[in-house]
């Protein structure tokens, strides 16, 4: 029996690239050579066909068991995008549209204290995607140091201009947003 070197292949929030092994009615299933993963029929994109490889993303459904889908998601553990608040429950947070199947949440502990100054459903946030031990998919806000980079320095003849941006951030003082043009704003 070969002996795997990678620990995360085929962990939740991975990557990996496998060949079509079977078709049946409701799915494919997928192998490496060694184990094989279920890959839904409502989980592929495009027309595939039994020994092609495919690069898949990893995920556990509601009983915990892996599968494997097609969909890119817009986050990863290693990226930062704006994704959509898709629903907002008052005592778990907000739900955001990762691309994939299932949304994934940004627990209440990591919103703001006070309740009106969560986000809406149609909002953005800027949010990295977070697996836990049990595999288990939940959505960071960036911090201040990774939404840093996209600033930059606003002319004086912008100052007191109405911009157009996206809020990154809910303090009780106010919320500080990211211009369209790049700039950091506060409002209060």
């Amino acid at each position: 029996v070969e002996e795997r070197i990678d620990d995360n292949f085929m962990m939740p929030g991975t990557f990996a690239t496998l060949t079509i092994d079977e078709k049946v009615d409701y799915a494919y299933f997928l192998t490496d050579g060694n184990d094989r993963v279920l890959l839904h029929n409502n989980e592929v994109v495009g027309e595939i066909e039994v020994g092609e490889k495919l690069e898949v993303f990893f995920v556990l459904d509601a009983e915990d068991r892996l599968y494997a889908t097609m969909k890119k998601p817009l986050i990863t553990e290693d990226t930062y995008a704006w994704v959509e608040v898709v629903d907002v429950v008052d005592d778990m947070g907000a739900f955001v549209n990762i691309g994939l199947s299932k949304d994934a949440l940004v627990a209440k502990d990591h919103l703001p204290y006070l309740r009106e100054v969560w986000p809406e459903a149609g909002d953005k946030l800027f949010c990295t995607l977070k697996v836990s031990k049990n595999g288990r998919f939940f959505v960071r806000l960036a911090t201040e140091e990774i939404v840093e980079p996209y600033f930059k320095d606003a002319d004086r003849a912008v100052f007191n201009k109405e911009v157009t941006g996206t809020v990154y951030r809910m303090i009780v003082a106010g919320s500080l947003i990211l211009t369209e043009e790049g700039y950091k704003g506060f409002i209060h």
